[in-house]
């Protein structure tokens, strides 16, 4: 019976640890991310070049997929959500504080977005 309480609180020690790593804040977000690399149906791609996320409190300004649009976004769990014509949603694959993985899915096409926070 210790053995299973024991492996029990392990678990959830871990599961809680894993939770909080992967929690992604608006304030984490704030400033400019430039896409670093691109990946279209997991093929690398350069059509993409240039695009960049600029966070500012609640808004976001992209050139994705079109340019100079500020919208409204939301992170919910593990997903980012940019509000507008269209909507669209970012899976949040992984973050780190300087790097930031996406995945969206654009026309039923799979993309992975790799963006690096700007430093200036």
């Amino acid at each position: 019976m210790k053995w299973n309480m024991g492996w029990g609180i392990l678990l959830l020690l871990i599961g809680q640890s894993c939770g909080e790593a992967g929690k992604i804040s608006q304030q984490d977000l704030e400033g400019a991310w430039i896409l670093m690399e691109a990946m279209r149906e997991g093929k690398p791609t350069l059509a993409l070049q240039g695009t960049y996320f600029v966070f500012q409190g609640e808004e976001v300004e992209t050139n994705f997929p079109v340019s100079g649009l500020e919208r409204q976004f939301e992170l919910k769990t593990n997903s980012l959500y940019i509000y507008g014509n269209p909507d669209l949603e970012f899976i949040i694959e992984s973050y780190d504080g300087k790097d930031l993985v996406l995945i969206t899915e654009v026309q039923n096409i799979a993309f992975s977005l790799v963006f690096a926070k700007k430093t200036d």
